[in-house]
C-alpha cells in the first residue's frame, strides 16, 4: 500500500488540523489557511461538493451545492478542506484511482469532527484515537456505502445525546442525498 493510503501517516495530520481548526468558523479557517482557498456555491451540484487546486492561482477552489442545508455546507467544506490538508501535507490526491474511496472516508471523518465541533461538540479528544477515528468507514468502496457508512456513524453519535436538530438533518442528508 503506498504512503497515500497509509492511514497511520495521514492521521497526525489530520488529528493537529482538526485540533487546529475545531470549533472556529469556516471563513476564520480559511482566512488562515496556508492555500488560498475560494468557495463558490453551484445549484447544479446537488448532494455532493468538489474541489480542485489550481496551480496557475495557487488556489484551491471549492464548488458546494447552493441549495443544501447549512450544516451539510460546512460538512462538505470541510470534507473539502481535508483534501487541501492533505494535498499539502504531500499526500497524493488519489481521484479515480484505487484508494480513492479511502481517502474519501478519511475526509468525511475529518468533515464530521469539525461539523460537530461547529457545536460545540468534541468527537475525538485524544490523539491516540485519531487512527481509529479517521480510519473508520474508510471500508466504504462506492458512493451509497459511503452514504451508509456515514449515516451509521452519526448514527452512533446522536442517538441519545440530544443533539441539535441541525445534526440529525445531516444524517438524513445521507440517507437521501438526492433530496439535499
Amino acid at each position: 500500500m503506498s504512503d497515500d493510503l497509509k492511514i497511520e501517516l495521514a492521521a497526525p495530520i489530520l488529528y493537529e488540523y482538526y485540533q487546529k481548526f475545531k470549533g472556529k468558523k469556516l471563513s476564520d479557517i480559511l482566512n488562515g489557511f496556508p492555500v488560498k482557498i475560494v468557495i463558490r456555491l453551484k445549484p447544479e451540484l446537488g448532494f455532493y461538493g468538489a474541489s480542485l487546486y489550481t496551480y496557475v492561482r495557487d488556489e484551491w477552489l471549492m464548488h458546494l451545492p447552493a441549495n443544501s442545508s447549512e450544516p451539510m455546507r460546512y460538512f462538505l467544506a470541510f470534507h473539502e478542506l481535508a483534501h487541501a490538508v492533505l494535498k499539502i501535507n504531500g499526500f497524493a490526491n488519489v481521484t479515480f484511482q484505487p484508494g480513492y474511496w479511502i481517502q474519501e472516508a478519511w475526509c468525511d471523518n475529518f468533515a464530521l469532527a469539525l461539523t460537530f465541533s461547529t457545536f460545540g461538540i468534541e468527537v475525538i479528544t485524544r490523539p491516540e484515537d485519531a487512527i481509529e477515528f479517521f480510519g473508520a468507514t474508510s471500508e466504504a468502496k462506492s458512493g451509497s456505502a459511503r452514504n451508509t457508512a456515514m449515516s451509521q456513524r452519526l448514527d452512533g453519535f446522536c442517538n441519545g445525546n440530544g443533539l441539535p436538530s441541525e445534526l440529525f438533518f445531516l444524517r438524513q442528508s445521507f440517507i437521501q442525498p438526492t433530496l439535499f
